[in-house]
This record gives C-alpha cells, sequence and structure tokens, in this order.
C-alpha cells in the first residue's frame, strides 16, 4: 500500500492558498488535510489531522507562522514544518530553524 503525503495549508491569501492546494493535490502520492486562514485555523487543524508536513506562511491574524511554529511541535511533533514568506531575514531564518522549522522558502 503506498503511503500517502499530507499536507496541511495555513495561507491568509485566498487565491494563494487556492493555488498551493490545486498544486499539492495534483501531485502524485500527496493530498491536502486541510486549509487554514491563519494560525489559529491551522493549530487546531494540526491536532485533528496530524499531516505529515504543515505549510505556513510567518504573517498571519490571530496566531502568526512564528507563533504557530512554536506551537507546532507540541500539537503534533511528527509534522515537519515548511515556513514560506516574502519577508526574510538571517534572524527570522535563524529563528525558525531553531524552533524546529525543516525548510525555510521564499514566496
Amino acid at each position: 500500500m503506498e503511503t500517502k503525503v499530507t499536507v496541511l495549508i495555513a495561507e491568509p491569501n485566498d487565491q494563494l492558498r487556492s493555488l498551493l492546494s490545486e498544486k499539492i493535490s495534483g501531485s502524485e502520492g500527496m493530498s491536502i488535510s486541510g486549509l487554514a486562514h491563519d494560525g489559529a485555523e491551522a493549530l487546531a487543524a494540526l491536532d485533528e489531522t496530524r499531516p505529515t508536513f504543515l505549510l505556513t506562511e510567518l504573517l498571519m491574524p490571530r496566531l502568526d507562522g512564528i507563533g504557530l511554529l512554536r506551537r507546532a511541535g507540541e500539537a503534533s511533533p511528527e509534522t515537519q514544518v515548511v515556513v514560506m514568506s516574502e519577508l526574510f531575514s538571517e534572524r527570522i531564518i535563524s529563528e525558525c530553524m531553531s524552533l524546529g522549522a525543516a525548510y525555510v522558502v521564499m514566496k
């Protein structure tokens, strides 16, 4: 039986969230476990779905990407977090990695 990679997307931009969802679900062996508009929604979904990957933006309402990253390890320690944003500095990248991000990518 094939192992399916599941992805939870946390992205406040509706169009980008939809595009990412389309691209990921169109990839063989991958599926979307949930879509979240902000970090609070993502944290709730993370606890329920336990996806393989959490793909999160840094700048989000209610709970930002750094806050989500801090809490994701407790909610779903087996989930690898991929942080994406247009806003990066060495300090932000270092903080994300020290908080457990598997990858940090620029939009």
